[in-house]
Parts: structure tokens; C-alpha cells; sequence
């Protein structure tokens, strides 16, 4: 995901930061213009997906996606429509 992110948006910040042990959470933090996102990613639990400022530290995704693919598109969707309602 971080790769297919990088290559779609060249400019943007995005941040990977590794779980402390194998069964830990993965988070990437994705900023690019007005669209600031967090994304979560656990072995055998998929992929959630939130706005930042949405919730506090510990709580639950706003989304979730089972598997890469569609968690993918709604990144994708979510980055597209902030950028078009958020003119430069």
C-alpha cells in the first residue's frame, strides 16, 4: 500500500511506523494537501481507515476493510474528493 500510495501521489508525506511485536498494529500516515489520513493494518484483521482528528489514541477506525484491495479504493476515493472540495 505505502508503495501504490508513493507512486499515486509523489509529493505527499507518508509515514510507516512497525508494530513493536509480530502481532501488532501497522500505522501509516498519509498527508497529502487537505487530505490527512491514518491507516491501520493488524495480520488476519485487515486494514482501517480514518480522517486525522477524527477520535482519540486507542480508539477504533472509522472504517474497515477486510482486504487490501478495497481498502485501496475508498483511500483512493477519500484522497480524490478532498483534493477536488478543497481547491488550491
Amino acid at each position: 500500500m505505502q508503495e501504490t500510495l508513493a507512486s499515486r501521489f509523489p509529493d505527499a508525506d507518508i509515514r510507516m511506523n512497525a508494530p513493536n511485536h509480530d502481532t501488532g498494529v501497522w500505522f501509516l500516515d498519509f498527508l497529502a494537501d487537505s487530505c490527512q489520513l491514518t491507516i491501520q493494518w493488524q495480520s488476519g484483521l485487515g486494514f482501517g481507515v480514518s480522517r486525522f482528528g477524527s477520535g482519540c489514541y486507542g480508539e477504533r477506525p472509522e472504517e474497515f476493510f477486510p482486504a487490501l484491495k478495497p481498502a485501496l479504493d475508498r483511500i483512493l476515493s477519500l484522497v480524490a474528493s478532498e483534493q477536488s472540495s478543497h481547491p488550491a
